[in-house]
């Protein structure tokens, strides 16, 4: 072998020093989260209440039925506002209605 680090019969073994195939690390799979779980409401009523209304809501998820009125909160829900056949609501910022009318 001479300095160059090529033997003495001329053959560059080094210049085959080389890896063959490339191995890719194996991809991170990332999990997008899961969206949040929306409540599941039933509007039974709308009553008048003085000069605004009152939804009787029910909520299977604590087995109970309330009345509410504008701008509470029944659990994660906010109620939004309320009208003669509908409640607008929101719940991890998504707004929903609660409808008397049929779909």
């Amino acid at each position: 072998m001479t300095q160059t680090g090529v033997p003495s019969d001329g053959f560059p073994v080094a210049a085959f020093d080389r890896t063959l195939w490339y191995v890719p690390p194996t991809p991170v799979v990332v999990t997008p989260p899961r969206p949040p779980e929306m409540p599941r409401l039933e509007l039974i009523g709308i009553l008048r209440d003085g000069d605004g209304y009152r939804a009787m809501i029910v909520d299977p998820a604590n087995n109970e039925i309330r009345g509410v009125s504008d701008g509470e909160n029944l659990g994660i829900t906010r109620i939004v506002s309320i009208s003669e056949n509908r409640v607008r609501c929101e719940a991890h910022g998504v707004p929903f209605e609660l409808s008397l009318e049929a779909p």
